[in-house]
């Protein structure tokens, strides 16, 4: 088992009582997730596709699960083992950015919430790459996550946050997912400074 799905499996029971309560970069987590499933809800048809990359234990893509058929990708068992008790009628399968086990254009959306950092930065281009495969064309993607405007703006929150920062993480920085998305044949791209660390960025499949 690789260290990343061993850490999520051991994280998944305590996840939810986690994120509200460890306050740092994660201040803030409920009113993103909100600000971000208003934006993505007004471009969705009804009963659209939608697909949550890094779902975890379901609680972003909750946000949709009155009239959108939800389906979620993790690399952790143990994070859908969680999904599947709370949502069970979530479509999940395990995956990841990189790896999406769903076909070509089969969905309305893409989601992600606080996982888009932890891929790896040589692999953050094919994994908005995988995105845009399984997205309809003129279908949205929306990333979630702990980044920052630029290295001055993340170097101030390691700063202020020093109790509660993680230096093993490699945080992204706006310009560069703007750019990505661009390359990866994203447009109309909107970023948004949702928290102190978190920023929520959307894009239409051209």
């Amino acid at each position: 088992m690789n260290s990343k799905k061993q850490f999520f499996n051991q994280w998944a029971k305590t996840y939810d009582h986690d994120v509200q309560t460890v306050g740092g970069p994660f201040i803030g987590y409920d009113q993103t997730l909100q600000m971000a499933a208003i934006e993505v809800k007004s471009t969705l048809p009804e009963k659209g596709n939608l697909l949550d990359v890094g779902i975890g234990t379901g609680n972003f893509a909750s946000l949709f699960a009155s009239d959108t058929n939800i389906h979620g990708v993790d690399i952790s068992d143990e994070m859908l083992n969680q999904c599947h008790q709370k949502f069970p009628n979530f479509v999940l399968k395990e995956g990841n950015f990189t790896n999406i086990p769903f076909e070509d254009e089969s969905m309305d959306a893409v989601i992600s919430s606080f996982c888009f950092h932890e891929v790896e930065r040589v692999e953050r281009k094919a994994a908005l790459e995988e995105v845009n495969r399984v997205l309809k064309p003129g279908g949205t993607v929306c990333l979630v996550d702990l980044m920052f405007a630029s290295e001055a703006s993340m170097n101030d929150a390691s700063r202020e946050l020093a109790d509660k920062w993680d230096d093993s993480e490699d945080y992204a920085l706006i310009p560069e997912v703007d750019t990505l998305l661009r390359l990866t044949g994203f447009q109309h791209i909107t970023c948004v400074q949702t928290a102190r660390c978190h920023w929520l960025i959307t894009g239409k499949k051209k």
